[in-house]
């Protein structure tokens, strides 16, 4: 029923001191940075988070092509900075696994990439949920299991100091699973987007929602992702690579974003943590944002924020935009 079956598995810590969330750079900091990375990416290997294939994230929220992007524009967006590298195989997984690192000022996000090596014919779902358990709980060299996601100590060296000199430190801030799959006309794309949201353990209930291909469905089930495509769709392997991509992307840096909401914060990191409110609420509404004329447009944005109950604080944040309906 299931195959081109992907797991990503994201975890995400906010920079902080003792009482406050910080920034390791201020917002004149953030925009020299950005500067000096339009050349390359840096010593430590964090560049501009423009990835290797077109990214219609990237292209859809610049409103075209992302690469010639003014920082006047590139600033008030806070795109993440990116690092990327290849981790050993896993038992499960169809070759390389990969990891991507988004980093902001005030947050990082680890997300490894795992495709499964083909399983045919795919477990009901007794052995499919034991199949995803036995994956998470796979070790990885240095940070637990795969279900902790990449730890922080296995990355380039990251800042101590934050922008106004006090010593600071990561705390954690949150994590997620995303899988997507392709299916081979499944009477019914949302069950099976909830199987995989709840990784085939039963917890009723069908709360996906339909993309705009025919047959495809996401739904949101706490901290899991379930995405699935129609296998007969033209390109489909490369188009669930494509979206799965992009949303994990997305997860990331809304995760980022989130971890400024709500958050007690130093005088430096109030200017990002406006700027954060006012994204997610764009991007919860699918709202074009002014600076770009444009914006990623995904259910998945107004489902995430929704199951983490952070609209009031975002409405707090961003007064000047349209209230986030709250939960009743």
């Amino acid at each position: 029923m299931l195959h081109k079956v992907s797991v990503s598995v994201g975890r995400t810590w906010r920079y902080a001191t003792d009482d406050a969330a910080s920034v390791a750079d201020d917002k004149a900091g953030y925009r020299h940075q950005i500067d000096t990375l339009k050349g390359g990416p840096g010593p430590d290997g964090f560049g501009l988070p423009w990835p290797r294939y077109r990214s219609t994230l990237w292209t859809r929220m610049f409103n075209g092509t992302y690469q010639d992007i003014p920082s006047r524009v590139l600033v008030p967006s806070l795109i993440p900075l990116l690092y990327e590298e290849a981790v050993a195989d896993l038992p499960q997984s169809r070759g390389p696994c990969s990891v991507s690192v988004f980093r902001h000022p005030f947050a990082v996000s680890t997300v490894m990439h795992i495709e499964l090596a083909p399983i045919d014919p795919w477990p009901a779902a007794a052995g499919a949920a034991e199949l995803f358990r036995t994956l998470l709980e796979t070790p990885l060299p240095g940070s637990g299991q795969v279900r902790d996601g990449v730890a922080l100590n296995t990355l380039p060296p990251l800042p101590t100091v934050d922008a106004d000199g006090r010593a600071a430190g990561f705390e954690q801030a949150g994590s997620f699973v995303m899988v997507s799959a392709l299916h081979q006309q499944a009477p019914d794309p949302g069950a099976l987007a909830s199987a995989l949201a709840t990784l085939f353990e039963d917890s009723g209930g069908n709360g996906a929602v339909p993309l705009r291909s025919r047959g495809g469905a996401i739904d949101v089930r706490g901290e899991v992702v379930g995405l699935v495509l129609p296998g007969d769709l033209p390109r489909a392997g490369q188009r669930l690579r494509c979206l799965h991509h992009n949303l994990a992307t997305l997860l990331a840096y809304m995760q980022n974003l989130a971890t400024l909401t709500p958050s007690s914060s130093t005088l430096a990191t109030r200017w990002f943590q406006t700027r954060a409110a006012t994204l997610l609420n764009h991007l919860y509404r699918r709202a074009p944002l002014p600076e770009t004329n444009s914006i990623y447009r995904s259910r998945l944005a107004e489902a995430w924020i929704n199951g983490r109950s952070i609209a009031p604080s975002i409405n707090a944040l961003a007064r000047d935009l349209p209230p986030l309906p709250e939960p009743a």
